[in-house]
């Protein structure tokens, strides 16, 4: 686990009500044929990565942003902790994992 970055595991149903006030990330390129989160944003990962001032600028007003990738093992993790680390700093930040 990422201390201090990251909650690992979060009820995405639990906020509905606030669900439009959440940026939601899909990580994934091809492999997103498994299915996808109505609503969340396809930004791949390694683009992301590339332009991360560009996004941080982009979801500054919003509370919270969740990452998710196909098992959330590597790609969402990486991305979170580096946004995590360049986006405002009450901007809560989590890991999206899908069951």
């Amino acid at each position: 686990t990422h201390e201090g970055f990251l909650k690992s595991t979060w009820d995405f149903r639990s906020i509905a009500k606030e669900q439009e006030s959440i940026v939601v990330v899909d990580l994934r390129r091809a492999d997103r044929a498994a299915g996808t989160i109505a609503g969340a944003l396809l930004i791949p990962a390694l683009d992301l990565l590339k332009d991360m001032h560009k996004w941080c600028a982009e979801f500054k007003g919003k509370p919270m942003v969740g990452f998710f990738c196909q098992y959330s093992v590597h790609r969402a993790p990486t991305v979170a902790n580096l946004y995590r680390k360049n986006c405002h700093p009450t901007q809560r930040v989590v890991m999206i994992v899908i069951a």
